[in-house]
């Protein structure tokens, strides 16, 4: 598993062998994550926060 993170357009790609690509462009969207980690709880809000960034609305959506 892994994901892309484009901090620019506030969206994560996350890839799994075993499905297709999901894209995650919703503030308050949960992000997958591994089965290890299945009590792990992110959003791509959370993540634009912890990049110093706080999520804004794209221009035409």
């Amino acid at each position: 598993m892994g994901w892309l993170i484009d901090p620019k357009e506030q969206s994560v790609f996350a890839y799994l062998s075993d499905r297709p690509t999901a894209v995650y462009d919703q503030p308050k969207a949960q992000l997958l994550v591994p089965d290890f980690a299945k009590d792990f709880s992110l959003t791509v809000e959370d993540l634009s926060i912890l990049a110093g960034r706080p999520h804004a609305k794209r221009s035409g959506t």
